[in-house]
């Protein structure tokens, strides 16, 4: 700031006819003012008024483009120990500047000399450094800094240098929608002559065209493309927003009618096109369509067939007449447009013809049209040949063909009773003219696993037989119709298809089945069964049952037995109070000495008798009446006890322990209330 006011000179110094700036506060707008006079229309004296220019404050680039200019300028000096760290404060520096001065490159210029001064004059001779640092001074000022703080709207227009140097140099700038970090190109001032030091990566790959395998680089970068250098032609554009589109010389194609031409983004060179309204009418460019309308951004038209493949629907038979129809350009034709297939009707049956390669001219006739084929009379022909010969038990009698001379073969209904002449078949009958016996005489089917059956043989693990199927949706059909068929070896069901393995049909069976001609898809399980004789064991079908009642044991059993075991002492005390027993005694056979009361539960009932005093014992013995009976007799030994003497009277005295005949000790009542008592309880 000091060297800037020295370089202004004192106060006053600006010449009188000068505009005087008025700046206002840190980082805001600039304000240059002057006195002019304005007339007025009665020509009197002028007014002097004073007219101001505001001069906008630009700070957009100081954190960006001018960081990295000032790192760069530092970086020209790398060779003089200078590191990255150094070059990154001088970054710091011209950020602050750049926005307390407005990108001001005067004021940015001083600052870059002032840093450069600072660590270049403690490594290198001081004038030297001067040298040096006077020349950077003025790259930054002159070309770095104003390249960097370049008026976009301004600068970067058509009507000036722009598009031509953007041709040349746009690969090694930086473009904001391609991924490529650009290049960085500074001087190194400590090699002779101070060549150019370039890095980064450009925005085009690969080799480029006509330089035999020359490839893209940043050390390619063209001395008119640098602003670290004075007078060149582009330096100025440097931060320019690159026209990706020109560098990579993209032209968008055209894609459809409905489309509109494409327009380039200049920011990634993607071409971008708008689809038209669907409906429009457009042309798709083919001959062969009509009606030609936009549908999805895209021109479809109507397919004419008969004019895409050329076409031609005439016939030499003289049995078929074309059908004519109307076509979309109002032409009669029997070409049909949507397929490009001839159509034709049958003249009447029996309308007169010439036959092929009969040699006939001038309108002579040697046959009948039969079903729009010219077939030849021959009457005499069948009475040659004689009589058709027999087919056998499955053949009506043959019919000759009275135009041809041959036996036309009449195959008798399906499931027509006939004999196949062997005597290990059974229920023999007819199959499209064949005569086929049950191999078995009530056939069993055996489970063979899940897919579609297959012939099991060494050589031929998977070859699939011929089969039939109907749509089914219960097995049960399949298992009919294969028991009815003697030529059915095995069915499979899969809901809900069943086919039926094993058949030299060359007609569709009755009932609605249908010979395969491409493979059902069953999304599915599929189970085959093979057709068997005698006692089968379901393999499938045991194990699923075993498994049933294994399973069914293993959630059944096992709980019961826990629980049996876990809380048997609970179901055991139980069961013996629902009989009337605790601890092994009648709960009515209790006698409680005379301080005790029998104890009771919370709601007053007598409970469990407490403080027995007497044991029953191991054995019972025999007592008149009782019949071996321990409650009969038990029921004695109370009646002896009510019929004790008083203690007054004779007899054992009061409390005294009396032996009844079971052995059983008992405590004896005091008095006859007492007696009462313990007989209730």
């Amino acid at each position: 700031a000091v060297l800037l006011a020295l370089c202004a000179g004192p106060p006053g110094a600006l010449a009188q006819d000068e505009p005087e700036p008025f700046l206002g506060p840190n980082g805001s707008d600039t304000v240059i003012c002057e006195n002019i006079t304005v007339n007025v229309t009665n020509e009197s004296n002028g007014t002097n008024i004073t007219n101001c220019t505001v001069i906008p404050c630009i700070k957009d680039s100081c954190g960006t483009h001018m960081r990295r200019e000032a790192f760069l300028a530092c970086k020209e000096f790398s060779g003089f120990e200078l590191t990255d760290v150094i070059c990154q404060s001088w970054a710091d520096y011209i950020e602050t500047d750049c926005n307390y001065w407005c990108s001001n490159c005067t004021a940015l210029g001083l600052t870059i000399y002032g840093q450069c001064i600072f660590y270049l004059g403690m490594r290198i001779p001081f004038m030297s450094a001067f040298s040096y640092c006077t020349e950077a001074r003025e790259i930054m000022e002159m070309h770095r800094c104003p390249s960097a703080a370049v008026d976009k709207v301004e600068y970067c227009g058509p009507e000036r240098a722009f598009e031509k140097c953007n041709k040349m140099c746009g690969n090694y700038h930086r473009a904001d929608g391609v991924d490529s970090e650009g290049c960085d190109c500074y001087r190194d001032r400590s090699a002779f002559g101070g060549p150019d030091q370039c890095s980064g990566e450009t925005i085009n790959t690969g080799v480029i065209p006509n330089t035999f395998g020359l490839e893209h680089s940043c050390n390619l970068f063209p001395r008119q493309c640098m602003n670290n250098r004075p007078n060149t032609l582009c330096g100025m554009y440097t931060y320019c927003p690159v026209d990706t589109c020109v560098v990579k010389n993209v032209t968008c194609a055209f894609i459809d009618d409905c489309q509109s031409e494409g327009i380039c983004n200049k920011d990634n060179a993607q071409c971008y096109y708008t689809s038209r309204p669907d409906g429009e009418n457009c042309t798709d460019f083919l001959d062969w369509t009509h009606g030609d309308t936009c549908y999805g951004g895209y021109c479809r038209g109507t397919e004419d067939k008969c004019m895409r493949y050329n076409v031609d629907c005439t016939t030499s038979n003289p049995c078929l007449q074309p059908r004519l129809l109307m076509t979309y350009q109002g032409l009669h034709t029997n070409c049909d447009t949507g397929s490009g297939a001839c159509m034709f009707d049958p003249v009447p049956d029996g309308t007169p013809c010439t036959t092929p390669f009969s040699g006939l001219v001038g309108g002579q006739v040697d046959g009948r049209c039969q079903r729009g084929a010219c077939q030849r009379w021959a009457p005499e022909v069948c009475t040659i040949r004689g009589a058709c010969p027999d087919l056998g038990d499955c053949y009506n009698e043959s019919i000759c063909d009275n135009y041809t001379g041959e036996c036309v073969p009449v195959p008798k209904a399906e499931a027509t009773p006939c004999n196949d002449r062997n005597p290990l078949t059974y229920r023999d009958m007819c199959i499209d003219g064949r005569c086929v016996g049950h191999q078995f005489l009530e056939p069993k089917f055996q489970t063979r696993g899940t897919g579609d059956c297959v012939v099991h043989e060494p050589d031929s693990q998977t070859e699939p037989i011929a089969r039939y199927y109907m749509d089914a949706t219960e097995p049960e059909t399949c298992r009919t119709q294969c028991a009815y068929d003697p030529e059915c070896q095995a069915y499979s069901f899969g809901f809900h298809v069943c086919s039926i393995y094993g058949t030299a049909r060359s007609r569709d069976p009755e009932g609605g089945w249908k010979l395969e001609r491409t493979a059902a898809y069953i999304m599915h399980d599929v189970v085959c069964y093979a057709k068997t004789q005698g006692e089968v064991w379901d393999f499938v079908t045991i194990i699923r049952e075993w498994l049933y009642s294994c399973t069914l044991a293993v959630i059944v059993t096992i709980p019961t037995i826990f629980t049996l075991v876990w809380f048997r002492n609970d179901i055991r005390s139980s069961r013996r109070r629902m009989d009337g027993v605790v601890d092994g005694v009648p709960c009515d056979d209790l006698v409680f000495a005379d301080d005790e009361e029998p104890p009771k539960s919370p709601k007053g009932s007598a409970a469990i008798a407490q403080n027995i005093i007497y044991e029953r014992p191991d054995e019972e013995e025999e007592d008149g009446g009782a019949g071996g009976n321990p409650q009969h007799a038990f029921s004695d030994a109370e009646d002896a006890v009510a019929e004790a003497p008083s203690p007054a009277g004779p007899g054992p005295a009061a409390n005294e322990e009396m032996q009844d005949p079971r052995g059983q000790v008992f405590v004896a009542a005091g008095d006859a209330g007492d007696a009462g008592d313990a007989g209730d309880a």
